[in-house]
């Protein structure tokens, strides 16, 4: 997996976090998350998914992407 792969596949599972947190706040005007909070949340999920690939993927092709 190279890094574009792995930063899409983490994009991805972002997405489907925040859809699900909409759903279940339905009375959510907005979507707001500060900046600050975003790049923290990204680097954690992207940290997350390493150490997951790392632990269930027999033998990943994956460049440590310095998470």
């Amino acid at each position: 997996m190279n890094r574009d792969q792995f930063e899409e596949m983490v994009q991805l599972a972002m997405e489907a976090f925040w859809e699900s947190i909409a759903l279940s706040n339905p009375t959510a005007k907005f979507g707001d998350f500060s900046p600050d909070a975003d790049r923290m949340f990204t680097k954690a999920c992207q940290h997350a998914a390493c150490e997951w690939i790392i632990s269930n993927v027999p033998e990943p092709d994956l460049e440590r992407t310095g998470s």
